[in-house]
C-alpha cells in the first residue's frame, strides 16, 4: 500500500465516523433532547453610561405581579432623569412598569420592577424570559434626551 492510499483510507474511515457523530448530535438537538437554551447564561446589557450586567441585577420570578426586576446602575457621573423605562417581550407585548422613580443619582442604582405577560405564577421554573429594555433619560443640566438600549435574558425562578 502506498502512503497516499493509506492516508486517504485513514481520512475516509474517520471522516465517516465523525459525520455519524455530528448527525446523531443534530438529531438530539432537533428533537429537543439536547436544548441549546440550557447553555445560555442569564444576562442583561445596556449601552453606557447605564448598566445592569452584574449577576443579581436582574431576575424573573413566578408571580402574577412584580415578576421581572432589573437594577440599573448609573455610571454617567451626573444624576440621570428618567423620561421612560420600557421592557418589551419578544412577542411585542410591553411589560407594565410598577415603580415610579424619576431619577438615579450619580454612581447609584435603581431597581425597576415590571409585570410581564410571559412570566406568571403558572410559568415553569427554568423557562427563559427575553425582553428588550429601552431607557430614555436626560442628564441633570442637559437639554436633550438620550437613549440606552439593551436586552434582558433570564431564567424564571
Amino acid at each position: 500500500m502506498k502512503k497516499g492510499q493509506a492516508a486517504m483510507e485513514f481520512l475516509m474511515t474517520y471522516g465517516w465516523a465523525i459525520l455519524v457523530v455530528l448527525i446523531a448530535i443534530g438529531a438530539l438537538v432537533y428533537f429537543g433532547v439536547i436544548s441549546p437554551e440550557r447553555f445560555v447564561q442569564d444576562n442583561c446589557t445596556l449601552t453606557p453610561p447605564l448598566s445592569c450586567s452584574e449577576l443579581g441585577d436582574f431576575a424573573a420570578f413566578r408571580a402574577d405581579t412584580n415578576n421581572v426586576r432589573v437594577r440599573v446602575n448609573n455610571g454617567a457621573g451626573a444624576t440621570v432623569n428618567l423620561q421612560s423605562v420600557t421592557l418589551t417581550e419578544t412577542d411585542g407585548n410591553t411589560c407594565t412598569r410598577l415603580d415610579n422613580a424619576t431619577s438615579v443619582n450619580s454612581g447609584a442604582e435603581l431597581e425597576v420592577r415590571f409585570t410581564c405577560n410571559d412570566v406568571t405564577a403558572a410559568s415553569a421554573v427554568g423557562t427563559r424570559f427575553t425582553g428588550d429594555l429601552d431607557i430614555i433619560y436626560s442628564l441633570t443640566g442637559g437639554s436633550y434626551n438620550q437613549t440606552s438600549n439593551g436586552k434582558v435574558v433570564v431564567r424564571v425562578q
